[in-house]
């Protein structure tokens, strides 16, 4: 009986050492699979690190592109400022082509008036002749159911600023405004529109931020966008980056 009890042992002993033979290779590929699978987490680890790196000089690059957005909206709008846009000066089709008749045309019927509306107020001794005012002036193409620009280029920053200052209280008025339907004798309205030279980026800019639920008016001053926000009317805002779009120039402006 002992024998075979022992006999019994030893066979059971055989059949353990058959059965750990066969999970040997399974225990290999099992190891060999959680270093498979920690050389992923590991090269999954690296890839978003680097990622991550990607993303901070996708993020510099745009900061940088902004920049140069920023940086070339401000230069072409530095040539503009010794400039002037004026909408609604009658110039005869006959002399619409010549710059000598359109430029004595500005000077006589708009810039003249505010000139010796300014040496009345003091700020300047005497008016300067048209040629020494005025650089250029010419008509930008427009269609035939619009009423012309007129784009004028003056000598001195100096003197576009002093008419731009004085354009409401000088300029020409019409003497027989149009009635409205509140009231049949409105106040006189301005012959002219008078406005600053801006590149198409400030233009659009200060219109979409004018239009914004939370502006309470946007305007331009030399170029520069400013404006006051509704629930601070009385802070004068000035926009650093035009080429921002409008949420982010709103964020800015409010941080």
């Amino acid at each position: 009986m002992a024998k075979s009890g022992k006999k019994s042992v030893e066979e059971m002993f055989a059949d353990i050492t058959a059965q750990l033979s066969t999970l040997m290779p399974l225990v290999d590929s099992v190891k060999k699979l959680t270093d498979k699978v920690t050389g992923l987490e590991l090269t999954v680890a690296e890839a978003q690190k680097e990622n991550g790196k990607l993303m901070e000089d996708l993020a510099e690059r745009d900061r940088t592109i902004e920049d140069l957005k920023s940086q070339l909206s401000e230069a072409t709008q530095y040539q503009r400022q010794w400039s002037i846009r004026v909408i609604g000066l009658q110039i005869p089709d006959s002399q619409k082509n010549n710059n000598f008749h359109v430029r004595q045309i500005l000077y006589r019927n708009l810039l003249l008036p505010i000139l010796e509306g300014a040496v009345a107020a003091g700020d300047i001794p005497s008016v300067p002749a048209v040629d020494q005012l005025i650089e250029r002036a010419h008509i930008l193409p427009s269609s035939a159911n619009k009423p012309s620009i007129v784009i004028a280029r003056f000598f001195s920053r100096d003197y576009k600023d002093l008419c731009f200052k004085h354009r409401k209280q000088f300029q020409p008025y019409s003497t027989s405004p149009p009635p409205t339907r509140s009231n049949t004798r409105a106040a006189p309205r301005p012959l002219y529109q008078i406005y600053e030279d801006l590149n198409r980026t400030i233009f659009t800019k200060m219109r979409a931020l004018a239009a914004h639920d939370s502006v309470h008016a946007a305007w331009t001053s030399s170029g520069t966008i400013r404006l006051r926000l509704k629930n601070d009317s009385d802070k004068v805002l000035k926009v650093r980056r035009p080429t921002n779009t409008v949420d982010k120039i709103l964020s800015e402006l409010t941080s």
